[in-house]
This record gives C-alpha cells, structure tokens and sequence, in this order.
C-alpha cells in the first residue's frame, strides 16, 4: 500500500510539474496576415511553397535565394496570384539574389534592403539548404565546407539580421528547417547531417536567450521531400542511403510547407512530419523545449517505446549495410 501512494504521489508531482512548465511555456498563436516573411531558398522545393501559402495568408513575402532565374519564376508566380485576387493588392513581393553564406556583412545589408520596401522582418524561416549524399572517404573536404557554410552559417548570418529588431518590438518567429537526418546520422550523410544537428543546437541555445523577448523559435524535421533537390541528389546517392530513404517515404513540399506554417503559428518548437518523425522528435527531445502539457506528457510516456523502436531500426540499417557491403565484395573478386 506505501509503495502504491508513492507512486500516485510521485505521477501526480510529475504530472503538476510538467502542467507548470508548459503553462510557462505558453506561446501567443500568430497569424501571417500583413506580417512580413522572409524565406531563405524561397524559388524551390519546399521554399517555393512556403512563398506561396505565405502569401495566400496575407504576408508580405521576401524570397532569398541565389538562382536569379528561379527567383523571377517565383516572383512571377506570386504576382498572378495577386493579379488574380483583388484581396493580395496591398501585399509586397521582392526577391533577393544573394548567397547567404558568403559574410553576415553582406547578408545585413541584403535584409536591410528589405525591410526598407516591407517594414521589420516579423518571421523568418532560414529553409536555405545543400546537401550530397556520399561515404564520408568519397567526401570532398569542400562539401563538408560548402555544407556547412550554407546549411549552418547560412542561417546564421540570416538569423542574426533580424533578432535585434525581433528583440526590442518584442515578437518574432524564426524558423529552421533541419532533417530527419538531424537526428539520426545516415549511411552516406556525414557532411549532411552534421550541419542539421548543428541547427538543432543553434535553436535550442537561442530558444532560451529570445523566450524572454517573446520571440519564439521553430526546428521542422521534414522527411526526404520530392523537390528538384533530391532528384539529383539521387543521381549519385550511394546504394546504402537508397535503400533506408525508401522506408521513410516521400513527402510532398506542400505537406511540407503545410506543418511548418502550423508550427510557426503555435510557436511551436519542434515540427515533425508523419509516424517516423513522430518517433525520432520523441527519442531526440531530450532536453529541448516543450509548448504543450500534452506534448511533454507524450514524450515523456513513450520514451521507452521509442528507444526501443530506434534500437531496432538501426539494427536493421546496419544490415542494409552489411549486405551492400557483402555485394560490393562479391564484386570485386569476380
């Protein structure tokens, strides 16, 4: 009988203490209504639907990216829409031809050019990204660097041109779109996944310096995603990383787009996509943050479920790649 009232006392200070926290975790819903939105890699994948809901919600929609052509299709893209509905008239659309990794000077200066035509950035979503798929010996020393320029300081540099401004108006959301892939490392994405897990560090770090400010941060996880990107990423992905992307499916951009906006407008932390990034957000939450009672109690209760799941899923990664590697062998002694 003791240690039964333990146990219930125990769950029921767990249960008041987790329903503390989130309550002080609590995030005011925002819309994208007359809000102005830059998105970073805005002319493709992803990025081109996260400029095309943005904009059907009522923002003004900055789109940075380095492919000029691809940015005038997109810009073009948003002006029929806006031609089309009278409703979009007052909304403003630019686009930025820039490369966010090269210094955080010229980055500033870029975003200055655009918060002069469309006011203060009052969300930003950094979905810029690059990636290759190779073993880490076959890895040109320069992917790991251009990855890491892009992928992290990227977001970085972009980052830090609007928080200041987010910080003394009191509001913003930023956004990072991260991987799957960084939360758990992949057969043939050494570069790759080291600069998405650097995000998740990077987000979880300023999460806690902008709380008090009201400015809230978002890490979306989103699968492998049918984007132009990935068809010819595909054209050289080793045989290994093939077989285990195939298990997690393949998401559409617009889906995509799709929970990344919620997530955004909740001010949600962490953003998955499907059972599988159920599962991995829940194992890899650890010591991030938590914006629901619900969500924190979730985590919390299938943990164990979750961690044996990713024992076995790793298992059986591990034998995709022995057995490739017991085929290449084959191979090469004929």
């Amino acid at each position: 009988m003791i240690v039964e009232t333990i146990l219930v006392v125990a769950c029921a200070a767990a249960c008041s203490l987790l329903y503390y926290v989130a309550t002080k975790n609590k995030r005011e819903r925002i819309d994208f209504h007359g809000k102005h939105v830059v998105i970073t890699g805005g002319n493709s994948g992803i990025g081109w639907d996260l400029c095309i809901d943005s904009f059907k919600q009522g923002a003004h929609v900055s789109i940075v990216a380095r492919n000029q052509d691809r940015l005038n299709a997109i810009k073009k893209e948003l002006e029929s829409i806006k031609e089309k509905n009278p409703v979009f008239k007052s909304q403003i659309i630019q686009i930025e031809s820039l490369d966010i990794s090269k210094s955080c000077e010229e980055t500033q200066k870029a975003f200055d050019r655009l918060v002069e035509n469309a006011g203060p950035v009052d969300i930003l979503i950094n979905n810029a990204g690059i990636f290759k798929a190779l073993e880490f010996t076959n890895t040109p020393a320069k992917d790991f660097e251009d990855m890491i320029r892009v992928n992290y300081l990227g977001s970085v540099y972009c980052t830090k041109a609007v928080v200041e401004s987010m910080k003394q108006r009191r509001f913003g959301r930023i956004a990072f779109v991260s991987s799957q892939a960084g939360q758990i490392g992949i057969f043939g994405y050494t570069a790759y996944s080291a600069t998405k897990f650097a995000l998740r560090g990077l987000a979880e770090a300023l999460q806690m310096e902008l709380k008090p400010y009201n400015v809230y941060v978002t890490l979306a996880y989103p699968p492998d995603t049918n984007t132009p990107g990935l068809e010819l990423e595909n054209l050289y992905k080793p045989e290994e990383t093939k077989i285990i992307a195939e298990g997690s499916g393949l998401a559409s951009p617009k889906d995509v787009s799709t929970e990344i906006m919620k997530s955004v407008k909740k001010g949600s932390f962490s953003c998955s996509f499907g059972i599988n990034g159920f599962l991995l957000t829940t194992l890899t939450s650890g010591a991030g943050n938590i914006t629901t009672f619900k969500e924190g109690l979730i985590q919390i209760t299938m943990l164990p479920l979750c961690r044996l799941i990713a024992i076995g899923l790793v298992h059986y990664f591990d034998s995709i790649v022995k057995s490739c590697f017991k085929k290449k062998q084959n191979l090469a002694t004929k």
